[in-house]
């Protein structure tokens, strides 16, 4: 499975012929990527990408006061597949 990362579609100024200016390697901590938007917007977010231990990544959009403004997938449905899963688990014994 291949995941592109917010870099996928060029700034609307690269797509005119504008210079590009050279952007820094994200931040890779313990199974976390932070980087910024491609392109600045109005909100000013980061994004949080986490690696959980069964390989789910969770997108977290976060504003700069460190709220999450957004979370991909919201933590009711992370909730909802956990059980699942330990439904799964306990009706294949």
């Amino acid at each position: 499975m291949r995941v592109d990362g917010p870099n996928s579609i060029a700034p609307a100024a690269t797509q005119h012929g504008a210079p590009n200016a050279a952007q820094p390697a994200p931040a890779v901590l313990a199974g976390r990527r932070e980087m910024k938007p491609a392109a600045p917007s109005s909100a000013d977010l980061s994004v949080v990408v986490e690696i959980q231990k069964d390989n789910r990544l969770v997108f977290r959009f976060v504003d700069q006061a460190g709220q999450v403004v957004q979370q991909i997938p919201s933590e009711q449905l992370l909730h909802l597949s956990e059980a699942i899963a330990r439904f799964l688990q306990r009706a294949s014994k």
